[in-house]
């Protein structure tokens, strides 16, 4: 793979992972809940499906196998130097406990399913507990990278990949919001409500 579709292929990656994670953090307000209880044959599986998929792409995004393509395919292309030193952020404490409990989830849960947590996912969670907000600093850290090392790359429309970490948060919420303002505004929904 040459740098020009290193680049692309990495942004896409990272991308659908950072727009699966907003959309399903969007999703969360509890003005939302009873409208998911009515629908929730559609829903569960959308929300939960929207969590497995950030969390299984980001897990594959630190992947350090080399028939993998992940972020150290991506610095592949940097000079040593600059190689060493984003390896060297990655593997710091701040970020190495977090994505070795993605791994986690992803063995024992995402990809495959563990009998024990299977039959008990709320261990899942004792076990390898994971914030809202460690995940966000990981994509930022992530998009951080993308901005610093594109000049390496000879992207044309780079502008155009990468968004600010919080238009990219902007523009989930407001689509989502777009699609439960619709829906909660049809003569479907209003028929429902008046049953009740």
């Amino acid at each position: 793979m040459d740098k020009d579709n290193s680049f692309k292929t990495f942004y896409d990656l990272l991308f659908w992972s950072i727009n699966s994670f907003f959309i399903r953090k969007h999703l969360q307000k509890k003005k939302y809940v009873s409208w998911f209880e009515m629908r929730a044959r559609f829903w569960s599986p959308v929300i939960t499906n929207l969590q497995k998929m950030f969390l299984l792409d980001l897990a594959n995004i630190f992947d350090e196998d080399t028939r993998v393509f992940s972020i150290y395919s991506y610095l592949n292309y940097l000079s040593q130097k600059e190689k060493n030193k984003y390896e060297k952020k990655i593997h710091s404490t701040k970020y190495d406990n977090l994505i070795k409990k993605l791994f986690a989830r992803r063995w024992n849960y995402l990809a495959h399913k563990n009998k024990y947590f299977l039959n008990n996912p709320k261990e899942l969670e004792k076990k390898f507990p994971m914030k809202y907000w460690e995940i966000e600093d990981l994509f930022k850290f992530l998009i951080k990278i993308i901005n610093s090392t594109k000049q390496y790359f000879n992207e044309r429309d780079v502008s155009n990949y990468i968004k600010h970490y919080s238009i990219l948060n902007k523009d989930c919420k407001r689509d989502t919001e777009f699609i439960v303002r619709y829906w909660l505004n049809t003569p479907q929904y209003n028929a429902i409500n008046k049953r009740k």
